[in-house]
């Protein structure tokens, strides 16, 4: 099989720390690249979230965590830095994998329910 790079994203929530690290630590064990923003991406400019998108955009696929929080919005584009990397995965065509908190799934279909 060949090597893969697999951006691995989420908010930066401490609960989900211990997780994209023993997922990075998971992939590069299998031989592939896990890409985790706090160890792996290197700034070559000073906007981290322009950064941040070009490692999405230069992966294989995305892992998506998605847990309670948000995460930091980006005003100019009314969406989260999370948001943005899933659009980017998804508009370059990458493969993404979405991980969801049992409540946020939950919660969406319950305020589905009520809004049919």
């Amino acid at each position: 099989m060949d090597k893969l790079s697999v951006f691995i994203s989420s908010v930066a929530q401490d609960s989900l720390t211990t997780l994209r690290m023993r997922t990075k630590q998971l992939l590069d064990n299998l031989g592939h690249e896990g890409i985790i923003f706090e160890e792996s991406i290197m700034f070559t400019e000073l906007d981290s979230v322009k950064t941040c998108l070009e490692y999405v955009k230069d992966s294989d696929m995305l892992i998506l965590f998605i847990d309670t929080k948000a995460g930091s919005m980006i005003s100019s584009e009314g969406k989260s830095v999370t948001h943005l990397e899933f659009l980017t995965a998804h508009e370059e065509g990458k493969k993404v994998l979405v991980y969801v908190n049992r409540q946020v799934v939950d919660e969406f279909f319950k305020l589905r329910v009520l809004q049919n």
